[in-house]
């Protein structure tokens, strides 16, 4: 009895504890707390988007070498074949990791970009369940 009584207590006191999350974007693995989020068209294919992006981030780059959290000496770029629950069409998703060329790290820049073979740009993106 002490037992269900103490269930109900805790039942009462943690209403919110659905484990629920939404995110607004296409999910990815099938979790709604991960999504990558459409941020625009850069390029005509992977590419070329890859090349807007790279041009996009340069003065982001300069400022985490001058402030040392990068070598400056230059970086690459690994990519991540990504399983996005996209119903419009079959095209293939990227995730994309900086890492500094010297010190064989990864490159922090606040959050991971995503490239689809099109040339779209987005954004991969987690939400903390409820």
């Amino acid at each position: 009895m002490k037992q269900i009584v103490f269930f109900l207590m805790i039942a009462t006191f943690f209403p919110s504890c659905k484990n629920e999350c939404t995110c607004n974007g296409y999910t990815v693995n099938q979790d709604p707390c991960e999504c990558v989020v459409f941020q625009g068209e850069i390029g005509s294919d992977f590419d070329s988007a890859l090349d807007s992006l790279k041009k996009l981030h340069a003065p982001l780059f300069n400022t985490l070498a001058t402030e040392g959290h990068y070598s400056g000496k230059g970086y690459y770029i690994e990519k991540e074949k990504l399983n996005v629950d996209f119903t419009e069409d079959d095209r293939d998703f990227f995730r994309l990791t900086y890492v500094d060329s010297i010190s064989n790290r990864f490159i922090s820049i606040h959050y991971r970009d995503v490239l689809d073979e099109n040339g779209n740009y987005y954004q991969h993106r987690f939400k903390f369940r409820d």
